[in-house]
């Protein structure tokens, strides 16, 4: 699914009609039925502007009634080529760059250039039944059928300029986000992985476990444990006493014989040690 419709062209096909309709439009108002015209009368059609009775009728005296009724069927010919480009224009940009483009508000959109090409062809149709009798004396256009086919007119240029606007929004839209972003939900954002930084209170027991299993010891007598206990032999302390309580954080006397001077700290007092050290 691309747009409102799977039949419609997409991608660069949808930029290519666009100028193909640009550059048809203006052939066709400058150098078409409605420039011959307006080279004519040196004046603008009535139905590009606001009009009344009196201007159409000025208008179609000096026009002629003919030129200007066969302009109006070339017309509903043109309405229709450019309804139909602006269908596909509109359905390759804002049908495009919808996240749901068929759900039924949205679907709507779709067919507001068909409606402008309907206004126009409807402005046509009432416009010929008027100057059907333009040729005839003294001849006047009926007020309403002008109020109606102006109604038209208003209509009309209300909805291709709607066609215009939205056309723009959904190639900005296309532009910035891409195919199917607008309306859609954002996506999540990704947050860079963090480290996992321990608790005060897990660090601090922490330091406490491993603090009483050094004093303790795995024989219980408080003192911290030799890696390799056969490290220093027994037999010979003399030499190595001073080394060994050294180790043991006691003193020797001068024949090896280990004497420790104080008892081993208490638990208590290693813990408030390691608390005044975190």
């Amino acid at each position: 699914m691309k747009g409102w419709f799977d039949f419609v062209p997409h991608d660069w096909a949808t930029l290519a009609i666009a100028v193909a309709l640009m550059v048809f439009t203006l052939g066709y108002l400058g150098f078409g039925p409605v420039g011959r015209l307006k080279a004519k009368t040196g004046q603008k059609l009535p139905e590009t502007w606001i009009y009344n009775s009196d201007k159409l009728r000025d208008y179609v005296a000096e026009a002629g009634k003919d030129p200007y009724r066969a302009q109006l069927r070339w017309d509903m010919l043109f309405a229709i080529l450019y309804g139909a480009g602006l269908f596909v224009v509109l359905d390759g940009t804002l049908g495009w760059s919808l996240h749901q483009p068929r759900r039924f508000p949205l679907l709507l959109l779709a067919f507001v250039p068909v409606a402008a090409a309907v206004a126009d062809l409807l402005e046509d149709v009432i416009l010929l039944r008027i100057t059907a009798s333009a040729d005839t004396p003294r001849w006047e256009p009926a007020a309403w059928l002008v109020n109606l086919s102006r109604g038209a007119t208003v209509a009309k240029f209300v909805l291709v300029f709607a066609s215009g606007g939205l056309v723009l929004a959904g190639a900005i839209a296309l532009a910035l986000g891409g195919p199917h972003s607008w309306g859609g939900a954002s996506p999540p954002s990704v947050k860079p992985p963090q480290a996992v930084q321990p608790e005060p209170g897990s660090l601090h027991l922490g330091l406490v476990w491993w603090t009483n299993e050094r004093t303790q010891g795995s024989d219980g007598d408080g003192l911290p444990d030799f890696e390799d206990p056969d490290a220093v032999d027994p037999h010979s302390w003399p030499e190595n006493g001073p080394a060994l309580a050294d180790a043991r954080g006691g003193q020797h006397n001068e024949v090896g014989e280990q004497r420790l001077d104080s008892a081993p700290l208490e638990k208590a007092d290693w813990v408030s040690s390691s608390r005044r050290w975190l």
